[in-house]
């Protein structure tokens, strides 16, 4: 076998692993860009939300005749809508106690649904698959698959297995 026929294999295999190799640095990076801009589009959205019910809350406690901070609002949001609830600051009308029925609704849906499963998809599952991609593999690979410049081994050892030797 001449030099020129072990070497093209090389080449072609160097070849492709370098075009594999380019595309997914290039998808990863798309990717990652993507899933950065959907992230906060989604932590934008979370914040609207939580302005918005501190806002209402404000109103809805005004209604009452109670009197209240802003940060007081965004804290009775926050823990509400985290479940949390601690009870120091409730409201005494119907209206009031649908309004926290919403924001609780709200909260699980957005923080304890969407907020995990938005992360899982978007950053642990990419970064599961790149992880998984860079392992080395745990299977060697088939015989077309190797170079060509092993191939005078499996030819030896063939040769060798075949021939007898006397006792």
């Amino acid at each position: 076998m001449s030099d020129e026929e072990t070497t093209e294999p090389k080449k072609l295999w160097l070849k492709l692993q370098t075009r594999t190799v380019g595309a997914l640095n290039q998808l990863s990076d798309a990717m990652r860009r993507r899933n950065t801009r959907a992230l906060i589009r989604f932590m934008v959205i979370l914040a609207s939300l939580v302005t918005v019910n501190a806002i209402i809350f404000q109103g809805l406690m005004a209604y009452e005749g109670q009197k209240h901070s802003w940060v007081t609002g965004f804290y009775w949001t926050l823990s509400t809508m985290s479940t949390l609830g601690y009870g120091d600051i409730s409201f005494f009308s119907d209206l009031g106690r649908i309004f926290s029925i919403v924001v609780l609704l709200l909260g699980i849906i957005f923080m304890l649904v969407l907020l995990p499963f938005t992360f899982i998809e978007l950053f642990y599952e990419p970064w599961m698959e790149a992880r998984a991609a860079s392992q080395v593999p745990r299977a060697a690979p088939t015989n077309h698959e190797w170079p060509r410049h092993t191939d005078f081994l499996r030819t030896s050892c063939q040769r060798s297995h075949s021939q007898t030797y006397p006792v």
